[in-house]
């Protein structure tokens, strides 16, 4: 969001669509309705080289803090009396990754699929890396 805004604010409006298009994409594949149609909303204006009201940035960054709000907190919970599956998964590498897409998520969006595909093979019990 600050990347976003300062593009914005600079008027560099179609440095700041490929930021929103990113999210967009991003939050698509996470399934994260609200946050995906916020960035859509954005994104929109952005594409006819206008800067978007501050009502509708304000909607995406809420709806982006509570995305990652609900990936770091899905991340940190272990579910109790939950027989792990087979190939175990690492709860604090995944919660550990989830942080990193936070962060990636706040700062540079170029970077967000990677990590995302970190997280998902952590997720799924498989190593990043290819180890």
């Amino acid at each position: 969001m600050t990347e976003l805004r300062a593009s914005i604010e600079a008027g560099r409006f179609e440095e700041a669509e490929a930021h929103c298009h990113a999210l967009k994409g991003v939050s698509g594949n996470l399934g994260a309705q609200a946050l995906f149609e916020a960035a859509s909303s954005v994104d929109a204006v952005l594409k006819q080289s206008h800067p978007p009201a501050e009502a509708q940035l304000a909607d995406l960054e809420q709806c982006l803090a509570r995305i990652i709000l609900e990936l770091t907190d899905l991340a940190a919970k272990q579910p109790e009396n939950v027989v792990e599956p087979k190939p175990v998964v690492n709860t604090q590498e995944v919660a550990k990754a989830a942080e990193r897409l936070a962060r990636i998520l706040d700062t540079d969006l170029g970077a967000v699929e990677s990590a995302l595909a970190e997280l998902r093979a952590l997720a799924a019990g498989g190593m990043a890396g290819g180890t």
